[in-house]
């Protein structure tokens, strides 16, 4: 049997997908999904990330416990079947991301391909709307008639006698202008000559006495220059205890919670997570049971969850898992919490937590 990943042709808005199994006429009418990423070797899992767009790619979304989302219905279709899958894969793979996909009993690998759009919230939110243009009246004219105004433009004003000319074709000029003119020019050479008296006088003035010495004042005294104060010595700068480097550089979880907690809101949530998986993949034992946790519905970590805001959905199976691993990694409390997860995974139908409950709490 071959498995692929298609578009899914009736979600125009992305966000959806098919993944056809060829021959796969054997599969029971409802199956569970789980993404393996073959690169990092994780499974695709819900993340912290998870929010009302439901599109975010990246590290938070592989978890080192498979997660089996579904089930989904099986569609029969061409000697295949097909399984419809929504935004809660499709909106967390990049395009070319290698990945083994396990379908209920069949799985296969393939590189997730490009075509595959995350969903498009904003498309779904608001309509395109296209703006008609309405078409022109049959009744309407196409030209506009000139109205009796337009059509009998006004009478030229009357034609202004010319003045009398010379015998070259040249007006005489007016004799009262010709004497304006000279008075003009007359009264502008006396201004120019008054501005002329007026500024050699000035020179003058400035030069008498010609025999005069001309004094030298002295030169003032240096000012001694005032001794500078030394500058108070700046005290160093504190380094920021709240910088991932800070926080990492603490080492152990419970000091990097601890630490965070005091910083507040400065500290994301996804950070924390980088924080929590480093730990859990070196086997430290806080950090599984902190895990374990974080999957548990039933008990909440007041820092982490609460201030932080780091949670995922609830997933006994999940937490049994990660309780197991601190318990064997040397948590006495990891004991009684794997306790009472086991007695929820005893009263649970589904196959993933019968699964858990023969793997964790025998």
């Amino acid at each position: 049997m071959t498995l692929t990943v298609l578009c899914d042709p009736s979600r125009s808005a992305g966000g959806h997908a098919l993944v056809r199994v060829d021959g796969g006429a054997e599969l029971p009418d409802e199956v569970t999904v789980s993404v393996f990423e073959t690169y990092s070797e994780r499974w695709l899992a819900p993340s912290a990330q998870d929010g009302p767009a439901g599109i975010s790619v990246g590290a938070p979304n592989w978890q080192a416990g498979r997660h089996q989302f579904g089930p989904y219905r099986v569609q029969r279709r061409d000697g295949g079947a097909e399984i419809a899958i929504g935004p809660e894969i499709v909106n967390k793979i990049e395009g070319y991301t290698q990945v083994r996909i396990v379908a209920g009993p069949v799985e296969g690998q393939l590189f997730w391909p490009n075509d595959i759009e995350p969903l498009d919230l904003a498309r779904q939110r608001i309509g395109l709307q296209v703006a008609r243009k309405t078409a022109t009246s049959a009744s309407e004219p196409a030209l506009r008639r000139p109205d009796a105004a337009e059509a009998n433009p006004p009478p030229l004003p009357p034609e202004v006698p010319m003045a009398e000319q010379d015998s070259a074709g040249i007006a005489a000029p007016d004799p009262r202008r010709r004497r304006w003119l000279w008075l003009v020019l007359a009264l502008a050479l006396v201004l120019l000559l008054a501005l002329l008296g007026l500024g050699y006088s000035r020179y003058l003035q400035q030069q008498w006495p010609f025999s005069a010495a001309v004094e030298t004042p002295p030169a003032p005294e240096p000012t001694p220059e005032p001794t500078p104060t030394p500058a108070a010595a700046t005290p160093p700068p504190q380094a920021d205890p709240c910088t991932p480097e800070a926080l990492g550089a603490l080492g152990d979880i419970t000091a990097i919670t601890r630490a965070a907690g005091a910083c507040g809101q400065r500290v994301g949530r996804d950070q924390m997570l980088v924080f929590v998986e480093t730990a859990a993949q070196s086997g430290d034992a806080a950090a599984l049971l902190l895990f374990g946790t974080l999957y548990d519905a039933a008990v909440t970590d007041p820092t982490v969850e609460t201030q932080l805001g780091l949670s995922f959905a609830d997933a006994p199976a999940q937490a049994a898992d990660y309780y197991s691993r601190a318990r064997a990694a040397g948590s006495a409390e990891a004991t009684g919490r794997l306790t009472a997860v086991c007695a929820r995974l005893r009263a649970a139908e589904d196959t993933l937590s019968r699964g858990a409950l023969d793997d964790f709490c025998r």
